[in-house]
């Protein structure tokens, strides 16, 4: 596709080095040509002609990025040769960056992990330098911002305009206060997906105030639960990874002499082990444990993910 006057594009190494390419810089991106590698699995039957197809995987994804240079007063061609040849590196991976301006964007920031294919093509075109480089990545899907999310741990009961309960006037009659806030009584809260491709999340279940007895993360839609079967003592933590490449649990001790995450996979319930991945839309997800599931604080994190760097709004 063509690349928008709205959008920004940044490569980043890992050295460090860095270029942005924008239509009212020096370095003006014009085309942005990505295509994924599907891998298709099948299955044969003797005597039956041909296959039965039982799914696809997505693998690398391949970035075509052209572009020109714009003429800057006082500085040589050879600068911005320079800058190009420095961010595209082929010996060193780097970060590509894509920034939308434009209000119809869902999400105007995405990012994708790279390296080169091929050294960089720049060259004369007429009057001016053009480029093209060729990237790949073999993370197939563009990565938003992370969002975190409570599940379920308070609900605000005081707002502006309030009244202020008086002081008490005698000894007897029941002490005046105010409640700010109380632990929500349903465990459980919904995540919205604005990603077009499931995501996986990092699970942090923490102990509070008490011990708690095999805490359990629960997807509320389909029913699958990750149940762990440990006492937490005040300031242990749990974290679960559920990605569609990794599936780990980790446990931290809250004493100052186990400060490191142990990988704790063994501890997991063998009849409640179902890991999931938050799906596009809307997701309802909760959390239980056998005893003291008030002392359980249960945080969420997930990154949307993107089948493309440009995905407009559906509203």
């Amino acid at each position: 596709m063509y690349v928008s006057p709205h959008v920004t594009l940044t490569y980043t190494n890992t050295a460090g080095d860095s270029v942005s390419m924008n239509f009212f810089d020096h370095v003006i991106p014009t085309v942005l040509r990505e295509d994924v590698a599907q891998t298709t699995h099948s299955v044969v039957q003797s005597g039956v002609p041909g296959s039965l197809v039982t799914g696809t995987r997505a693998q690398e994804r391949f970035i075509e990025l052209r572009g020109e240079v714009r003429d800057a007063p006082g500085l040589p061609d050879e600068y911005f040769i320079n800058r190009l040849e420095r961010a595209f590196n082929q010996n060193l991976y780097g970060t590509l960056r894509y920034e939308n301006a434009n209000p119809n964007i869902a999400i105007s920031a995405k990012e994708i992990s790279c390296r080169l294919e091929k050294n960089p093509r720049i060259y004369w075109a007429g009057t001016h330098m053009a480029f093209d480089i060729s990237l790949v990545s073999h993370e197939p899907w563009w990565r938003g911002r992370a969002f975190t999310q409570n599940i379920a741990e308070t609900e605000k009961l005081w707002s502006f305009a309030h009244s202020v309960p008086q002081r008490r006037q005698k000894l007897e009659e029941r002490p005046a206060g105010m409640v700010f806030a109380k632990r929500a009584q349903t465990l459980q809260s919904t995540f919205q997906n604005v990603g077009n491709v499931p995501a996986g999340f990092v699970a942090t279940l923490r102990a509070s105030g008490g011990t708690v007895v095999n805490p359990e993360l629960v997807n509320i839609d389909t029913g699958q639960r990750i149940r762990v079967l440990v006492t937490m003592q005040p300031n242990d933590v749990v974290t679960i990874l559920s990605t569609a490449q990794e599936r780990r649990v980790f446990f931290r001790g809250g004493g100052e002499a186990a400060m490191h995450e142990v990988d704790s996979i063994h501890l997991l319930d063998r009849h409640n082990r179902d890991f999931f991945l938050i799906q596009v839309g809307a997701n309802g997800v909760g959390f239980n444990a056998d005893v003291n599931v008030s002392n359980l604080l249960v945080s969420l994190q997930y990154t949307p993910l993107f089948t493309a760097a440009e995905v407009l709004d559906a509203n």
